[in-house]
């Protein structure tokens, strides 16, 4: 290592600012990674919440009352939640959110919880105002008695599980509630929306055998209701690019770009600095390809010492809270870490290696 450092630092002013380059292409390139792999692991998130067999069904009511009738919270097949149309009044974060109301539970959910469990799944919460809220939404909590709460449509409601992921912020944003786990404001607040989705789900049966009993128990209660039914196969489309887009992967993706090129402006300078002991080695009988491998070798050892540097500031920071976990450490990553490191020496090493090239070594020894 003593070794290492005393070749990299013979020319320190070449050394700083290469150094300094390299850290600011590490900072764009885990940036991009970073954003990349939050995109597949929030689509792997989203993959594993679907049901092998399920229905959508859009919603119209004709009138404004309740038709989630007994009969119909009754059936005891799958799982039904409304998963869109449902918006409540929260009043802590001070504007309305889209909730998911657990109609029917007889199979697991797919929800998954960093603690707690979800409204309905305990019989100590029927008939408490109990709810499940994402990471995010826990900011907005507040404490009573060592329980936290929020307030959804002027109800206050004891937060009872915490939804998360430990590979993305899928869950983070999400609020459920159980019907039987709601009061009656929060019930007759529901009531005034007109449209609604449901999703009928299950990972045991075929879902068609309870659509039947749900049609008829739904047509039952509003006779002008209207019903549009999807059964919905595969796994839908892909949401990477939708996230990706969201982040402004583009934009960062450009950035990285910029800064890999930027490279060819910095070897300029890391030139400069070698010029008189390249002359010395071409003078001397080294060839072209010895002179830029001794060069390509210094890049790396540079580009090595910057991705350590890195590495130890940035987890310095994780530990304080200062930044999310951006380094992982998988297959894919080490590959691009591998890969970034041999573009970089070689985009740097090009205007050198023309300028060794042209060094005339005839001409070198007459003027010395």
């Amino acid at each position: 290592m003593r070794r290492l450092l005393e070749n990299v630092l013979r020319y320190k002013k070449s050394f700083v600012f290469v150094l300094i380059g390299q850290i600011v292409i590490y900072i764009s390139v885990f940036g991009i990674l970073n954003l990349y792999n939050n995109a597949e692991n929030r689509e792997k998130d989203r993959i594993e919440s679907i049901y092998d067999s399920r229905i959508e069904i859009d919603l119209y009511k004709s009138q404004e009352k309740n038709i989630f009738s007994e009969d119909f919270l009754n059936i005891d097949k799958g799982n039904i939640v409304v998963t869109k149309g449902l918006s409540l009044s929260f009043s802590e974060q001070g504007m309305p959110n889209i909730v998911d109301l657990v109609l029917v539970n007889n199979e697991e959910l797919p929800y998954k919880l960093i603690k707690g469990h979800i409204p309905g799944t305990e019989e100590s919460d029927i008939g408490r105002n109990v709810v499940a809220i994402g990471r995010d939404k826990l900011k907005y909590a507040y404490e009573e008695n060592g329980k936290q709460y929020i307030t959804l449509a002027t109800t206050k409601y004891e937060v009872v599980g915490v939804l998360g992921s430990n590979r993305s912020d899928f869950w983070d944003y999400k609020i459920v509630l159980n019907i039987h786990c709601i009061s009656d404001k929060t019930l007759e607040s529901i009531n005034k929306d007109s449209e609604f989705k449901l999703e009928l789900g299950s990972n045991n049966i075929d879902i068609f055998d309870i659509y039947k009993d749900v049609y008829v128990t739904l047509k039952s209660e509003d006779n002008g209701l209207n019903l549009e039914s999807n059964k919905v196969k595969g796994l839908g489309e892909s949401t990477v690019s939708t996230t990706l887009n969201r982040t402004g992967f583009a934009k960062k993706l450009s950035v990285a770009l910029f800064c890999l090129c930027n490279c060819l402006v910095i070897s300029e300078f890391f030139f400069i600095e070698h010029r008189k002991e390249l002359e010395i080695e071409k003078t001397l009988g080294a060839s072209n390809g010895f002179v830029i491998g001794k060069l390509f070798t210094r890049y790396v050892e540079i580009s090595a010492i910057a991705l350590l540097l890195f590495f130890i500031v940035t987890k310095a920071f994780e530990k304080i809270g200062l930044l999310s976990n951006i380094i992982r450490v998988n297959f894919i990553n080490v590959l691009v870490v591998f890969a970034t490191i041999i573009v970089i020496a070689i985009l740097s090493l090009i205007y050198p290696y023309v300028k060794v090239v042209k060094i005339d070594v005839v001409e070198m020894r007459t003027r010395r």
